[in-house]
């Protein structure tokens, strides 16, 4: 075969460092318009961005050329810069993500579930939302450790 085939679309979340409450809606959309080229410059497609003033969540199809480790790296390093200048104030992310496969089966539920961030948020918080996220997908945490802060950006 002499070309490669197939999407990898993942469903990914990362917060704002300490959980500060800083994203305002305006500022996600703007964060989304912003990493679409960071995106494609790694042959990767932002399919929809979505969060609360803490946390994001974006659904992309990596492609076939990028690491999830090299694309966030960029993503978070260059937005944290962008978002300071906009916002004029001390601004980092969260030094983890989580990172969650998604069929293309169920891409559509995926999409649904971040374009309605309000109304999941209403009956559980970011915490409780992550953990269970991590549960669904059969991943072994360490509670302990999980909300620990570090400095990474």
């Amino acid at each position: 075969m002499p070309q490669s085939y197939g999407p990898v679309y993942l469903h990914i979340v990362f917060s704002t460092k300490h959980r500060e409450a800083l994203l305002t809606p305006e500022l996600h959309t703007e964060f989304a318009r912003y990493i679409t080229p960071i995106l494609k410059d790694y042959k990767a497609r932002l399919i929809t961005e979505g969060g609360m003033p803490d946390h994001v969540h974006l659904l992309i199809d990596l492609g076939r050329e990028s690491s999830v480790s090299t694309l966030l790296r960029e993503i978070k390093s260059k937005s944290s810069s962008w978002i300071r200048k906009k916002t004029a104030r001390d601004f980092s992310w969260q030094g983890g993500y989580g990172v969650f496969s998604v069929s293309p089966s169920q891409l559509q539920t995926a999409f649904n579930y971040i374009q309605n961030q309000e109304e999941h948020h209403r009956h559980k918080t970011f915490q409780e939302e992550f953990e269970e996220m991590l549960k669904i997908a059969g991943v072994e945490y360490d509670p302990k450790w999980l909300w620990k802060e570090d400095d990474g950006d």
